[in-house]
């Protein structure tokens, strides 16, 4: 009876035991699964936000007058502009030509070269002069910085808009030439004009 009694006694405490132990054991598992969980899910978040913000990129643009055209010119505000160069053109009016040349921030021997080119062969008549939109090799020469007296570099003082086509006639004793020229026509205070190039910054 004793016998029986020590072993139901062994048998209860070590029952007893048991599920203190495996109820520890499975509390211990499932604090280290939650905690593992939450370093796993902590240490995604972190890399897909580095992610994120590597791929997030913002671009500010700042408009000069080199790199934005402006306001767009109205098709009378071109007309009025094609004009007025071939009416001065071909009445030899160097003082109007003059006037059409965007002189601001202009280097002085460009000025005087531009002066000289525009009034080269004034009076000859103009068949045929048109505005024309820019090429992709138009921006890309426009935006370009120029050789230039003394090794220095030049460049347009405002970014182009269109171009002016001109082609010409002149007659004379050996007969008649046709040559065409070509200016960059930019945006300036509301009106077309002729940028001097002036030097490169």
């Amino acid at each position: 009876m004793r016998t029986r009694t020590l072993f139901a006694e062994a048998w209860r405490s070590l029952a007893a035991n048991a599920s203190t132990t495996l109820a520890a054991t499975m509390t211990v598992l499932i604090a280290m699964f939650i905690l593992g969980l939450s370093i796993g899910l902590g240490s995604w978040a972190l890399s897909w936000s580095n992610h994120v913000k590597e791929g997030l990129v913002i671009k500010v643009f700042f408009c000069t007058e080199l790199s934005c055209g402006g306001k767009a010119a109205t098709p009378a505000q071109e007309k009025a502009f094609v004009d007025a160069y071939k009416t001065a053109y071909e009445g030899k009016n160097a003082k109007a030509l003059h006037a059409m040349l965007y002189t601001k921030g202009a280097d002085p021997q460009a000025l005087e070269f531009y002066r000289m080119m525009m009034t080269n062969e004034m009076g000859s008549k103009i068949s045929s002069i048109v505005l024309e939109p820019l090429s992709a090799d138009d921006k890309a020469k426009a935006s370009a910085a120029m050789p230039g007296p003394g090794g220095k570099s030049y460049r347009l003082t405002l970014a182009p808009v269109k171009k002016l086509v001109i082609k010409s006639t002149t007659s004379g004793s050996s007969g008649s030439s046709t040559s065409t020229n070509t200016v960059f026509v930019a945006e300036a205070d509301g009106k077309l004009v002729i940028p001097v190039p002036g030097p490169a910054k």
